[in-house]
């Protein structure tokens, strides 16, 4: 055994040497190519080595082997080593994982961590993923396991004494499932070997795995665990155990599980959580999708161990730094890095509830965004970036089919455009020259743990890869908080590149505070139905995208962000204060319901108040321009601005305009167009009727001035929405009508104010 390892060692030090052979170096703020040798590529001194199963041992190894190059990552080149983050201890890769299942549960209207639930799972407690998740909640039924040498089953386990068990083996130096208490197994239950001929099934495992059969091989009852009726299959271990029913075993690759591997179709589990990679084909995950089952992908799921990597080596970086310069010794770098291990993980686990979040929301309106999802897949393969038949999305057919069925992606399709979505945002963000600017100073910072924050915030503000992990964090924002493709529609919307986008998605995010408001929200975890908070989260995500937009429109997200937020900010903050004041008729009413609404889901009343109104500003940006531009009071050119939208029944006109059917692309960007068209014109309208009065003080003396001096417009305006709502259909053009109407009115309005009415 000794000399296998030797020789596995020797053999990876050789691979790790022939890399940094090859690889570019860093010295100081200049790129050093490698001696005698021709470049053909771009400069690239970013190489690191995860600590996967098989290697996370030589992570050691690997950096003494850096430092031997003088390579400029140190010990930062390869994550969890001696002196870096150990995953298991950390138990990292299982907890974010666990995010994903306690989001599953959610939507099942089940809370796990009180809950108690069953499970089957893939692995043993010696293992990592498997070992820390099956102690992640109090309430775990574990009715079955395997490995690659046993099988356990306890039919009906104690929950109490079954968690201290496993929490024994998971913390012996080695364990399997052989080394499980008998004397705590449940009747009917016990730990058989995979080499038996066969296994004598007991009436209660008869039951649980809902068979008659009184005996089988080891490899049978196996694949009756997998198929058994359960709430939750746990992934921990190594292999392929669900593919699709039109894929071959062939093509799975993976001969050893050959006669244990199920169709996803036949999965009977409510959830799948995947800790391990592979334990499904992407095509096996789709199939249990469509037939009903919760899962996302092993990539979504087990993110949280890649990403506490990747800080691992930023923070690395950063120390390396002080310490070259004498500012710290090297044991004060590593206890530092001991200090921060919870504030790294909140981080981690952050962006797996996030993520996961986004990928659920949309799903609630998968089938209506067909359209809008298909055109994002056809860019990405027009553009090279992604292969649909690869990632086994939906084909023009196909997409055509799902439409008519009514249809949508499911959550293992959204998970691979959400990854996307993210990598082209970061590609697109990397070759801006806009990441270097002050506006995204808090961004960067807020990326680091609290102490280094505290210590260090200027050496942060120079880390060497700031540009990196600006783009990856404004990335996985926008994504997270928008959804899929946004960047790509908004540029088709408004012709806007990515770093306007960018600014805009800053500054309406501080303007709005909406930060804030979605950590409310995230609070309220199994204390409202998850649909219901979605309705919530899609309001904030409906005024982040609206106010994105209309910057964007106005071109205005080019300017220096923290003069925006400075312009905004103020009269943002006094229009949440007056705004359930200023609203009148159906707005009004329609604040009432909705407030009232988000109460009766399970909102407190305070952020119920706080999301209605954060809803209502979606209109700010309009009304402070309007203010900016005549020198006036906020809340009164507010209550002309609301007072307007009632008099025209704007509030129906928008209703309208977003009920209209969507079937294509086209069709989509019209209603959009017709929508801003509305707003725009509101704003406009607002402005005129200030312009009769020689004082915006008097809101309600220029409304009544403006109905005086344009009485016959507006009668022949009344009269023809009065004709449309008594319509018992209307569709995008009688819509329009009503719209080009409302522009009407303007275009009179601006003749009679030039012309000194």
């Amino acid at each position: 055994a000794d000399k296998t390892f030797d020789e596995v060692r020797d053999c990876y030090s050789l691979y790790i040497n022939s890399l940094l052979e090859l690889t570019d170096n860093r010295s100081g703020p200049e790129i050093v190519h490698p001696m005698r040798t021709r470049i053909h590529d771009e400069e690239d001194p970013y190489l690191v080595v995860a600590a996967d199963k098989g290697t996370a041992t030589f992570s050691d190894v690997a950096n003494d082997i850096s430092r031997e190059h003088d390579f400029w990552l140190d010990d930062a080149f390869a994550s969890g080593g001696s002196q870096g983050y150990d995953h298991k201890k950390m138990g990292i890769t299982a907890r974010g994982a666990w995010e994903s299942v306690k989001r599953h549960f959610r939507t099942l209207r089940k809370d796990i961590q009180n809950e108690a639930f069953t499970v089957v799972g893939i692995g043993d407690m010696s293992g990592d993923v498997f070992g820390n998740g099956m102690l992640l909640s109090p309430c775990i039924k574990l009715v079955a396991a395997f490995n690659h040498l046993h099988i356990f089953i306890d039919p009906d386990p104690n929950i109490k004494k079954s968690y201290a068990e496993r929490e024994r083996l998971f913390k012996l130096p080695r364990s399997s499932w052989q080394d499980y208490n008998s004397e705590l197994i449940s009747k009917g239950g016990g730990v058989f070997s995979r080499r038996a001929k066969s296994i004598e099934l007991s009436p209660e495992m008869q039951s649980l795995l809902d068979t008659r059969r009184e005996r089988m091989t080891p490899n049978e009852l196996i694949v009756l665990i997998l198929k058994a009726p359960v709430e939750l299959i746990w992934n921990g271990g190594i292999g392929t155990y669900i593919k699709a029913s039109g894929e071959t075993n062939a093509s799975v690759s993976d001969k050893a599980n050959d006669e244990i591997r199920i169709t996803g179709s036949q999965l009977r589990a409510k959830v799948i959580g995947e800790g391990g990679n592979l334990g499904l084909t992407q095509r096996g995950r789709i199939e249990y999708a469509q037939h009903g089952g919760l899962c996302y992908t092993d990539s979504i799921d087990n993110s949280a161990g890649v990403n506490c990597s990747d800080i691992e080596v930023n923070i690395k970086i950063l120390l390396e730094q002080l310490v070259k310069a004498g500012r710290i010794s090297a044991t004060q770098r590593n206890k530092l890095l001991v200090d921060m291990t919870d504030d790294v993980a909140e981080f981690c686990l952050e962006n797996n509830y996030y993520q996961s979040q986004i990928i659920d929301n949309i799903t609630l309106h998968a089938a209506e965004r067909m359209h809008e999802h298909a055109r994002y897949m056809r860019h990405l393969e027009r553009e090279k970036i992604m292969s649909r038949f690869l990632e086994h999305l939906p084909n023009d057919d196909q997409v055509t089919e799902r439409i008519a069925q009514h249809k949508g992606l499911v959550r293992p399709e959204l998970a691979i455009l959400i990854s996307y979505s993210k990598l082209t945002y970061k590609n697109a963000l990397l070759e801006s020259a806009s990441l270097h600017e002050e506006c995204y100073n808090r961004l960067l910072l807020s990326y680091f743990p609290r102490q280094l924050r505290a210590l260090y915030a200027d050496e942060i503000l120079l880390h060497p890869l700031r540009r990196e992990i600006i783009a990856t964090m404004l990335s996985n924002r926008i994504t997270n908080n928008i959804g899929i493709g946004f960047g790509y529609r908004i540029r088709e919307e408004t012709g806007a590149n990515i770093e306007d986008i960018a600014r805009a998605y800053v500054i309406t995010v501080d303007v709005f505070d909406l930060k804030s408001t979605f950590h409310k929200l995230d609070a309220l975890d199994n204390k409202m139905q998850e649909v219901h908070r979605h309705e919530c989260f899609q309001a904030l995500s409906g005024l982040l995208e609206r106010s994105i937009s209309w910057l964007l429109r106005n071109q205005l997200a080019s300017m220096n962000v923290d003069q925006a937020i400075d312009r905004y900010l103020n009269d943002v903050n006094i229009l949440r204060e007056v705004i359930s004041g200023v609203l009148t008729g159906q707005s009004r009413k329609n604040y009432v319901a909705t407030r009232r609404r988000f109460i009766s889901h399970g909102l407190p009343s305070e952020l119920a108040q706080e999301i209605t109104d954060q809803m209502t500003l979606a209109s700010a940006f309009d009304i402070i321009e309007i203010k900016t531009r005549l020198h006036g009071n906020t809340e009164q050119i507010a209550r002309v601005f609301y007072h307007i939208s009632e008099r025209l029944q704007l509030p129906w006109i928008r209703n309208s305009i977003s009920s209209t059917e969507i079937y294509s692309h086209w069709n989509n960007l019209a209603i959009v167009n017709l929508r801003n068209d509305l707003h725009a014109n509101q704003r406009n309208l607002t402005e005129l009727v200030l312009q009769t009065v020689d004082s915006i003080q008097d809101a309600s003396k220029a409304l009544q001035l403006w109905e005086k001096r344009h009485a016959e417009a507006l009668e022949r305006y009344d009269q023809i929405i009065n004709e449309i709502t008594a319509l018992q259909t209307r569709d995008f053009a009688t819509i329009s009508i009503l719209v080009n109407e409302v522009r009407r009115l303007v275009q009179i309005g601006k003749r009679t104010h030039y012309v000194g009415y």
